[in-house]
């Protein structure tokens, strides 16, 4: 209830509300292995704080079928996406498919728990080796689709329900992609124009609108520049928080699986935004895959040992999506403050000075909310978000913990989130 209190009034504002807080996902090409994790910090406020969490994927089946194995390295199969709605996470090795557990509260049950699995569907050019989830299914009837790529050809499907292990079905039958003669390693679904961007092992970026005739480039291709190329691009993930007042263009973050590039038309670098200040990145290791999250990032730092989190994703709508509040020191009663960047900028950096300790939001607070006392482990908030919310309403959230009076017995790090679409 209070991150929609938030929301709505944040939305009243929030026509000029900057990018949106956003973490990537890889897949290893070799060890099976995936990486929840941010782009590198810059200015104004060092952010994002650096957060890397490996998690191993393949474990014994839920039921009969196959299990997505170790992608093999230098063949361009494999990849990763997620569905912002169940905050579950897929990945394919080119063979079969499996979906895990995403951020989950406190890590009950822990993030990346095998929930189902299948064989990939049958595609004319082979394995895959590129996923994209569209949660919605804006053009395919309303059902969760997950748009997949043989290299050579594009097509929809459901996948089916946790726990079952049954085939995926088409909703989109498979049609070629025109491009440049190199195989396409990698889709990703734009829900503000309904196309699919991709990526090939050339190095450029397309753009596809897939419609009943089948799919129909929208623009010409074009070489993926920000960063130098150290071999094919391995992966490609929309930013969802473009186009908007203060990113007129579409933003894309793309890897050769060396690096991560932030990038704008044309592939020259795009506008830094709060979750990704500089254009290029190093991942983690080297990655055969790569997708978007609507998670949050922090910035600034506790002032003793108390943190504030977030679990799910901040979508609209965002059933999943919460806040984990850990380490309160005893004795001490909670308030969490928010900001927006209306009138602005809705971060503290440097931090400003309040109650003894250090404050990473800016006055005025849109809220106040006095959460007493909690115990010191892993304290989770359920707060989803509602349909109704716009998104491009970023926030920024701190928790602080006083004990009868200033200074303060702890106060968090700071927290920016934003409410996207799914």
């Amino acid at each position: 209830m209070m991150l929609r209190s938030l929301c709505v009034v944040a939305a009243v504002a929030a026509l000029a509300a900057p990018l949106p807080a956003q973490r990537l996902l890889g897949v290893s090409g070799g060890a099976p292995l995936v990486f929840d994790f941010t782009t590198v910090a810059g200015a104004p406020c060092g952010q994002p704080l650096p957060f890397l969490l490996p998690t191993p994927y393949p474990m014994p089946p839920v039921c009969a079928g196959p299990v997505p194995g170790p992608i093999l390295p230098g063949t361009l199969l494999g990849d990763i996406t997620d569905n912002p709605l169940t905050d579950t996470v897929f990945v394919t090795d080119g063979f079969a498919i499996g979906e895990y557990t995403g951020d989950t509260a406190c890590f009950l049950p822990p993030p990346g728990m095998l929930i189902n699995h299948f064989p990939a569907p049958p595609m004319p050019g082979g394995p895959l080796t590129g996923m994209g989830m569209d949660p919605t299914g804006a053009i395919t009837g309303g059902v969760p689709t997950l748009w997949v790529t043989d290299g050579m050809f594009l097509a929809g499907v459901v996948p089916s329900p946790p726990f079952t292990c049954a085939p995926p079905v088409f909703v989109f039958p498979p049609c070629p992609m025109p491009g440049i003669g190199a195989p396409f390693t990698d889709v990703s679904w734009d829900p503000s124009t309904l196309t699919i961007w991709a990526c090939d092992a050339a190095g450029f970026v397309h753009n596809f609108m897939p419609i009943a005739a089948g799919c129909v480039a929208t623009m010409a291709p074009f070489p993926a520049v920000t960063c130098a190329l150290f071999g094919p691009l391995t992966g490609i993930a929309y930013d969802t928080g473009t186009p908007g007042i203060l990113a007129p263009l579409p933003a894309l973050f793309v890897t050769d699986g060396v690096m991560v590039q932030y990038l704008t038309l044309g592939g020259g670098p795009s506008p830094p935004a709060f979750y990704a200040p500089l254009p290029c990145s190093p991942t983690p290791a080297p990655l055969a895959g790569l997708a978007l999250t609507h998670r949050s990032v922090s910035y600034g730092a506790p002032r003793i040992v108390a943190t504030l989190g977030s679990f799910g994703q901040a979508t609209s709508p965002g059933p999943t999506f919460g806040l984990e509040i850990t380490g309160t020191p005893p004795g001490s009663a909670v308030f969490l403050v928010a900001a927006i960047n209306i009138p602005g900028p809705g971060f503290a950096c440097p931090p400003l000075g309040a109650v003894g300790t250090t404050l990473f939001v800016t006055p005025p607070f849109i809220v106040i909310l006095a959460l007493g006392a909690l115990p010191p482990g892993c304290v989770a908030i359920p707060t989803p978000i509602p349909p109704a919310v716009p998104t491009g309403v970023q926030v920024f959230l701190q928790a602080i913990m006083m004990a009868g009076g200033p200074p303060a017995a702890d106060a968090t790090n700071g927290l920016a989130i934003t409410v996207g679409p799914p």
